[in-house]
């Protein structure tokens, strides 16, 4: 029995220490930031079909403060422009903005925070019958705005438009309609910001860019068979082309990404080592030239390939009742990056939210509801939860 006498002394050591454990204060437990945690209603899931949406929209916290009502029914935040130190101009969509006037199919409104009034845009006659919204706004190196919107079967809606200041009226760039595009798949477009130029990626179809102040259409090469679902442009003006669904392997359809010249006219195959993504994404240069496809992963400068941690802030129920998949993960879209080193993200919906991300700190953060986000040209976000609009000041 003598032997066995250290054993029960292992035992009894064992046991006081696990006593000590339980008896650790809630004081001493790890808090995380409340913008960092979903709320309730993000952790569990509704059980039937379709994919739910949070009950009650949740406002961003400070030093997000709000800022004024915008008093439409429907509103989606376009874009925002910088007209001085102090005046900022807000561009709104609205679908259907007159009850019974189903012929009208898009309205524009811009605010500006100095006068606290909603103005229509006069709409060309071509953009009010198009049966598809408008999507992007773009400010070019003259602070002037374009629009673009989707072009589909469904969709007479032009590529491009430009707002006229002197007649507050946005007016079809007929230049473009030389653009022949297969109905069945939206037109990309892409505007370069260092050189000033609007790009065109027509899937299964050509490359075309666009100039803004010479108003000229230039063709170039064949993007070949490929579905476009992402790309953004150098600092040299290249452009990284992503392919959805391009190769074929016994683990089905990959994507694929590739890197066009203008100046030689090539479109080449780019090494890619993320995982596949199912629908079309941001392209993203950081500050530091890292390029982000979407939230999945990112390119050092040096070429080495990064793959994120999927996190269950994502996770989204299906209408699929079969074993695993009842559940799938969305992948957010990549924005911005503002001051502080913050990369944004936002959801796929208008309620699927608003994200941040601490690289250094490798840490998500949830931040509303809304994935109604935008930056203005001094790195200020604004964010419109139901009918209020939010700011969210430059922090350096």
């Amino acid at each position: 029995m003598k032997n066995k006498k250290p054993y029960y002394m292992i035992i009894l050591i064992g046991i006081i220490f696990l006593l000590t454990a339980c008896e650790t204060k809630p004081d001493s437990i790890p808090t995380v930031e409340n913008t960092c945690i979903p709320p309730v209603d993000e952790f569990s899931y509704y059980a039937g079909l379709g994919t739910p949406y949070p009950e009650k929209s949740v406002v961003p916290p400070a030093p997000w403060t709000m800022e004024a009502t915008i008093e439409l029914r429907t509103p989606l935040l376009l874009g925002v422009r910088t007209l001085s130190s102090n005046v900022t101009e807000l561009w709104f969509y609205e679908d259907f903005p007159l009850a019974g006037e189903r012929d009208i199919h898009n309205q524009i409104y811009v605010f500006r925070t100095d006068k606290e009034e909603l103005t229509p845009v006069v709409l060309d006659e071509i953009f009010l019958n198009s049966h598809s919204p408008i999507d992007e706004i773009y400010i070019t190196e003259d602070n002037s705005i374009w629009t673009s919107g989707v072009t589909t079967s469904y969709s007479k809606i032009p590529i491009l438009g430009k707002y006229d200041e002197i007649n507050n009226k946005l007016l079809p760039v007929e230049e473009l309609y030389g653009i022949s595009h297969d109905p069945s798949y939206a037109t990309h477009v892409l505007f370069d910001k260092n050189n000033n130029l609007f790009w065109f990626l027509v899937p299964y179809g050509y490359i075309y860019s666009y100039d803004p102040v010479t108003n000229t259409l230039e063709k170039h090469i064949s993007v070949g068979e490929k579905k476009i679902g992402g790309a953004i442009a150098t600092a040299d003006g290249k452009i990284y082309v992503y392919a959805l669904e391009y190769e074929y392997t016994s683990a089905g359809a990959g994507d694929a990404l590739f890197l066009y010249s203008p100046t030689d006219e090539t479109l080449e195959q780019v090494r890619y080592y993320l995982e596949k993504n199912y629908k079309a994404i941001n392209l993203y240069f950081d500050q530091d030239e890292r390029l982000w496809m979407g939230s999945n992963g990112w390119m050092e400068p040096d070429g080495k390939w990064y793959q994120t941690v999927k996190s269950s802030l994502f996770i989204r129920a299906t209408g699929e009742l079969v074993g695993d998949h009842f559940y799938h993960y969305f992948s957010p879209n990549i924005e911005f990056e503002t001051s502080d080193g913050l990369l944004w993200f936002t959801g796929g919906g208008t309620r699927m939210g608003t994200y941040s991300l601490d690289l250094e700190n490798e840490e998500w953060c949830w931040v509303s509801t809304s994935s109604d986000t935008e930056m203005d040209n001094d790195g200020n976000l604004w964010m419109l939860v139901d009918d209020k609009l939010y700011k969210r000041p430059l922090i350096e």
